[in-house]
């Protein structure tokens, strides 16, 4: 891996606001796994200090989980409020959002076919707004794993 990283920014739109975890998942977990990272996400890859498992030599092991963990916490929209773990290694930030928004997919899924199902036209009002307004919402209700087709919608 070389020694000067970019960063790993997802647009505003697409990173992490706690109704698009499907997608904000697979997405990090992709672009982890093809820089070479996905050990240090998943906790596989440990510092030689710290622990058992496969070992990295300490200075390496501290510039790939900072990479690592900053792809994962650069890309969270409100860190507090979605539960980030901000210290310890990257499989301590990825475990903490995993283990609290694998828990209520089904809460986010009712809450956004709900928000789904609210919008209304409004006479006088611009129907191309309203077209983008029920496209995002259907989008987040199928990140949800609504499974709304064409059809259906």
């Amino acid at each position: 891996m070389s020694q000067n990283l970019a960063l790993f920014l997802l647009p505003a739109e697409e990173k992490f606001d706690r109704s698009n975890w499907v997608t904000f998942k697979m997405t990090i977990t992709e672009a982890v796994r093809s820089r070479g990272l996905l050990g240090y996400l998943t906790g596989k890859i440990k510092n030689a200090v710290r622990g058992k498992g496969d070992y990295d030599t300490n200075g390496m092991w501290m510039q790939h989980n900072i990479y690592a963990r900053s792809m994962v916490t650069l890309n969270v929209l409100n860190l507090v409020g979605a539960g980030v773990q901000m210290d310890g290694s990257t499989a301590d930030a990825w475990h903490s959002l995993v283990g609290l928004h694998n828990a209520r997919p089904d809460l986010g899924l009712l809450h956004a076919e709900e928000e789904l199902g609210t919008i209304r036209y409004s006479d006088g009002t611009s129907i191309e707004a309203h077209f983008k307004a029920m496209q995002t919402a259907w989008a987040k209700a199928n990140n949800q794993g609504a499974g709304i087709n064409d059809r259906q919608f």
